[in-house]
């Protein structure tokens, strides 16, 4: 995981990240951190991007200036012990259009609690990617990991999990005909991320293009740290040239 993400996700976990200034006497040796560069951005495309992230920006605060429940501040001694190398999430599923779906990754332990500051964020993204949702009531299907307690695995828990996540998709996608599913990502980003020899892949095809994934940080981690909202522009890219080329009137 993106070490800017990771921090994002352990930030809304309520999670502090120690780094230490000097050497501690017989520690371990620090990872490689994986922080991923900035796109070099030409000064058009840079003002263009300032310019959305602004109203990205202007927007949520207009229209979600609400108070943070007391349910998003559980206390610590309340949530249940987790191992560390336990996998667990919790997704929320929208469908906003026939061109479009979403899923925003939860932290797990918020998944019942209030999501006013995160729909907000995301109709203003909406917006900014011209995206008609008018008609959507922003009503969530959850899909939760693992699907029970004490759930008994043939595979490993990311392998499972794996396919749990694409069977819920395929399902989704199977009723709703979604031509784009956007993914507000947190752990499930390495188990969707399209993979090749040479690189990684945020925008990739499904099933002889039948309908396009897109993946970016989750709207906890935006929320949580807004320098990653630049970064989800640039990723939103192609998603937002493949709907305004719907829009575009047939050439004669």
């Amino acid at each position: 995981m993106n070490e800017l993400q990771r921090q994002a996700y352990l930030k809304t976990m309520e999670i502090q990240v120690y780094f230490p200034r000097v050497a501690l006497a017989g520690a371990k040796a620090s990872p490689s951190y994986d922080v991923a560069a900035r796109p070099a951005l030409s000064t058009a495309s840079s003002a263009t991007a300032t310019a959305k992230v602004a109203a990205i920006e202007l927007s949520e605060s207009t229209q979600a200036n609400v108070a943070v429940s007391p349910a998003t501040r559980e206390p610590q001694r309340e949530r249940q012990a987790v191992s560390k190398d336990a996998l667990q999430f919790s997704l929320r599923y929208y469908k906003i259009s026939e061109q479009l779906a979403v899923i925003d990754e939860v932290p797990h332990q918020q998944a019942n609690a209030s999501q006013e500051q995160a729909i907000a964020l995301l109709q203003a993204i909406l917006r900014a990617l011209e995206v008609d949702s008018s008609d959507c009531e922003f009503r969530a299907e959850s899909f939760d990991w693992p699907l029970a307690v004490e759930l008994s695995m043939k595979n490993e828990p990311a392998v499972e999990a794996k396919h749990a996540l694409l069977g819920f998709i395929k399902r989704r996608h199977e009723h709703d005909q979604f031509n784009n599913l956007l993914v507000f990502a947190g752990q499930i980003d390495d188990l969707l991320m399209h993979t090749s020899e040479k690189s990684e892949t945020r925008d990739f095809a499904v099933g002889a293009a039948k309908y396009f994934i897109t993946l970016t940080s989750s709207l906890q981690s935006m929320l949580a740290f807004p320098m990653l909202k630049r970064d989800v522009w640039q990723q939103l890219q192609p998603l937002r040239q493949r709907i305004a080329s719907l829009k575009e009137p047939p050439s004669n």
